[in-house]
Order: structure tokens, then sequence, then C-alpha cells
């Protein structure tokens, strides 16, 4: 499990570096960057959604952005579509555009308020922009872009089965729920059935699995995890600043991501193109991530490090205590 979470963990700071590299072509905070904060304000901080589902709907957001941007700019490789454009047209409206009508498909509750915020954005808003052909074209271009991501996620199992299959009279090693209330299941285990956005399929990063309960491996793992882990400040193992870095990741990745590559963009000065293909890199990865962690927790089936920590007297192995 170390190896997958490794593996992600790299996939996302090579992109966060590679933007750092990048050479600064404009002055604030881009469109992108403005709908990052929207979207991430009405699916986390207002929709509630977990980081899990966010990551999916973020990264439909920005790999639309990115498209409708990319067409109009044609820096790069489109994602799903290269919607008609020229390059006098208007990226910031393009972006606000393919955010607003993909946000509104998964979030039609908050149909008034993205609205809003889509007719008051400084790209579309026509006392702060007059309106053009440049912003017309702009506004197209993210329609179509936003229309294109819109249709090929119509049916790519979101929302779809949503439980691990437990074994009636769970075993060593088994995955368990923490309770035996009905709701103690992962409501998301659905995430597992998702079509990848990037990848060839979930099971394609599949790990090897976890070592054997009786292995030293599994002990020796085992006990970094207790003594890392525990609440007890007098009996934990870990600095002061691992517990802030834990406490500081533990509280919804996604948002948090999101607060970090604002201020990278717009530190570094981003422009529209760059910055919609940053958003669109970092969460259409970490979308996949997901996507495949969640299958190889399906897949094996193995028990929580809080299961595993409490029933370690079943475990067979004699360096693990409970």
């Amino acid at each position: 499990m170390k190896s997958c979470r490794r593996r992600v963990v790299g996939l996302v700071l090579a992109v966060v570096a590679s933007a750092l590299l990048a050479a600064p072509s404009s002055a604030g905070a881009s469109a992108a960057t403005r709908w990052n904060l929207n979207a991430t304000n009405a699916l986390i901080a207002t929709g509630g959604q977990p980081p899990p589902v966010s990551m999916l709907h973020l990264a439909m957001v920005h790999g639309a952005m990115y498209d409708a941007v990319n067409a109009i700019d044609g820096g790069y490789t489109p994602y799903l579509a290269s919607p008609n454009a020229t390059p006098f047209d208007s990226q910031d409206a393009a972006a606000a555009t393919a955010a607003y009508y993909v946000l509104k498909s998964i979030l039609p509750s908050q149909l008034g308020t993205l609205t809003t915020t889509y007719n008051t954005d400084p790209a579309i808003d026509s006392t702060v922009t007059p309106d053009s052909p440049a912003k017309a074209g702009g506004i197209a271009a993210g329609i179509a872009a936003a229309n294109a991501m819109i249709t090929a996620r119509a049916t790519d199992g979101r929302f779809g089965a949503c439980c691990f299959s437990v074994p009636a009279v769970p075993g060593p090693g088994d995955w368990r729920p923490l309770s035996s209330a009905a709701s103690a299941n992962d409501p998301n285990g659905w995430i597992r059935n998702v079509t990848p956005f990037m990848i060839r399929s979930s099971s394609q990063f599949r790990t090897k699995g976890p070592y054997a309960l009786t292995s030293p491996q599994y002990a020796r793992e085992f006990n970094e995890v207790k003594a890392l882990g525990i609440k007890d400040p007098t009996k934990t193992t870990r600095t002061q600043h691992q517990t802030d870095a834990a406490l500081y990741w533990s509280q919804h990745p996604p948002r948090t991501w999101g607060r970090i590559v604002r201020g990278l963009e717009t530190e570094r000065g981003l422009s529209t193109a760059d910055g919609a293909r940053l958003y669109a890199q970092i969460y259409l990865t970490g979308a996949d991530a997901a996507i495949s962690i969640w299958d190889d927790k399906e897949h094996w089936g193995f028990w929580r490090p809080i299961t595993a920590i409490q029933q370690a007297a079943s475990d067979g192995n004699p360096a693990t205590v409970a």
C-alpha cells in the first residue's frame, strides 16, 4: 500500500514542480483560478462532497476548462474535444463558461447561486468586459467543451453500487465496518467502478497487496503505524511536526490542494491557458488515483489499521500486540 501512496504523491508533486518551472506570463489570478475557488466552494463547502467524490467532479470541471481554453490557445493536445475557436477569442470567458456549465450539471440545486457567480465574473459581466466577438467566441468554446465532458461522463459509474463485499463473519485481515450500523460500510465504495479519466482501467496500477499477517514485514508496518498513530501524545513516537502535518492533511485534501495550487498559480503569474492546464493535470491525476485506490481496497478487502490494531490478538503474529 505504501508504494501506491508514494506513486500518487510523486505524480502530484511532479505536476506542481512543473508549474513552478513555468515562465510567468501575467499578473494576478486567472479565470482558471477564480473558477477553481468557485468549484471548490460549490462542491465542498456548500455541497458537502467528501474528498474522493469532489475530486472526480473537480476533474470534470477542470478537464472541460482546459479543453475550452486550449482550443483558443492551441498549445497542447486536447483532453476530450477541441471546440471551434480562434486565437482571438477570450480564454477567460471560455474557462468561466466551461466551469459553470459543468458545475450546474453536477449541482442543479445550486443553479441560482452558480448563475449569479457566473454572470458577475469579470470575464462575463458586461459592465466589466463589454460584449464582443472575442467574448462570444470564448463563451461558445466553453459551452462546447462543457457539453463534451458532460456527455462523456453521463454513464461513467458515479453513484452506482456503493459497498464492499464484507464477509458474514470477518476473519483476521478481512475488511469490516467500524460498527454494526448499516451506514458503517464505505458509502463511497462505488468509486472503484467509475470509468477512469486518463488511465486504461481502475486496476492498471493495482498493488501487489498487503503483506501476509504473519510476516515480519507486516509486523514492522503495523508497529510503525501504531507508534505514530496513537492519540496519546505521551505514548507516540511522532514529532510535533508530524502531528501538525497529519492534522493539516486530514482536513479535506482536495480543498487543501486547491488552496496550495491557487497560491502557486497566482504567485507565478500563470496565464489562463497555463493555469487551466495545471489544474487539469492535478485533478485528472487525482481522480484516477482515487479510482485506483478504491479498486485496490475492494480487490484486497484488507482490514484498516484501526481494526488491525484492535484485533491484533487474532492475526497470528507474535510481534504485534492489540
